[in-house]
């Protein structure tokens, strides 16, 4: 498994177990602990980002918004949230 990954979970711990889990099985994983740093590392961004894992209650916001300001932002890759 390749390619390049976006992980937004405000809980750290939840976010460092599942990003090292993803790594060992060979993905980039970049870390947002909030929607505002996923939107930023969205927007500045050196290489395309190919899938987006989120938490759908980011404190701040919910899941569906955040893919929209994502999406406004230039992300063009299927966002994945956890049923």
């Amino acid at each position: 498994m390749t390619g390049r990954l976006l992980m937004v979970e405000d809980e750290e711990g939840i976010r460092i177990a599942i990003a090292r889990m993803l790594r060992k099985k060979g993905l980039s994983v970049i870390e947002a602990g909030d929607g505002w740093a996923a939107i930023d590392l969205i927007r500045n961004r050196e290489e395309e980002i190919d899938l987006m894992l989120l938490d759908y209650d980011l404190g701040e916001d919910n899941g569906l918004n955040f893919i929209q300001k994502a999406r406004g932002s230039g992300f063009t890759g299927p966002p994945q949230a956890p049923p």
